[in-house]
């Protein structure tokens, strides 16, 4: 997308003018639409495309008119739309995947509670009892780095002193690492 047309966008919703309001939401929805529902088809939320396209453009829009979005040298507008766009996805893909599963996801402690079927509660009782096998192979420090970013959802930027890894890339690819060795583990296991 040409810089011209992102400032075009900034100029309209930012003004004092509602027409001229009306016309840069317009642009921000001809410009953005199609390539963003294409996205959310692309990751398996066909149903919800619409609904995850207007909250996450009402709140793109919100924060450009409020001021908490500033253009920034380099970084395009869809930049930022995306992280928007990102946060609502998973939002969704969270409902979604709990109203197939029957499985609910407690925020405040990520544990998780199976309401449905005995086979379910095996499937899972399985599952954390090779996910604990494979989590004491780890080192005790990559088992709580683990634990700091999966369970209580830490930022890697906030772990890179707490495990003395010097940069933030040293970090993620400490975890992507860590998490690799995981999922090959489990997937040994056969889950």
């Amino acid at each position: 997308m040409s810089e011209k047309t992102e400032l075009k966008i900034l100029e309209l919703v930012n003004s004092p003018i509602g027409r001229d309001r009306e016309k840069g939401v317009e642009l921000f929805i001809k410009t953005y639409e199609a390539k963003s529902k294409n996205w959310i088809i692309k990751n398996g939320l066909r149903d919800f495309a619409d609904d995850i396209w207007i909250e996450a453009a009402h709140m793109m829009i919100r924060a450009i008119q409020s001021g908490a979005y500033q253009k920034l040298p380099g970084i395009e507008l869809y930049t930022y739309f995306h992280k928007i766009l990102k946060g609502v996805l998973i939002k969704y893909y969270n409902r979604e995947l709990k109203d197939k599963n029957g499985v609910e996801i407690d925020s405040t402690n990520n544990s998780l509670i199976d309401t449905n079927t005995p086979e379910s509660y095996l499937q899972l009782k399985e599952l954390l009892t090779a996910l604990e096998h494979c989590l004491l192979q780890l080192k005790p420090i990559d088992r709580e780095l683990l634990k700091e970013k999966i369970l209580k959802g830490k930022k890697l930027i906030d772990l890179v002193e707490k495990y003395n890894l010097k940069t933030y890339n040293n970090a993620k690819q400490k975890y992507f690492k860590l998490k690799k060795m995981l999922i090959s583990c489990l997937n040994t296991k056969g889950i």
